[in-house]
């Protein structure tokens, strides 16, 4: 599994062994690596381009930004979970398939 996300490879590489996230994922693409952001399809593309056994309807878009990460997994026609930690509304036109409020759950929802 891949995690990609949006920032500076160092910092990101940094925040994901911080948290402990990382154990999760085979690689991690960052934004700065790849030169295209989230929601952009071209960074999608370059994630899928790297990982050929990724396809649509194996993947899950997780993330915690409704304008980036949300929106980006609906653009691409990815299943997408919302990690959604301090309970806001969601006042956009992105929705996630997914909601989660605890990060103990995703496991349930990517065994999916």
């Amino acid at each position: 599994m891949i995690a990609g996300t949006n920032g500076e490879q160092h910092t990101q590489e940094q925040r994901m062994a911080h948290t402990g996230f990382m154990k999760y994922f085979d690689d991690m693409v960052t934004s700065d690596e790849i030169g295209h952001a989230k929601p952009a399809t071209e960074f999608f593309d370059a994630i899928f381009n790297k990982q050929p056994a990724m396809t649509r309807s194996n993947t899950i878009m997780i993330g915690d930004g409704l304008a980036s990460d949300i929106q980006g997994g609906n653009r691409y026609h990815l299943d997408t979970l919302w990690v959604n930690l301090h309970q806001v509304a969601n006042n956009t036109p992105y929705q996630a398939t997914y909601e989660v409020n605890q990060l103990d759950t995703i496991p349930d929802i990517v065994r999916r």
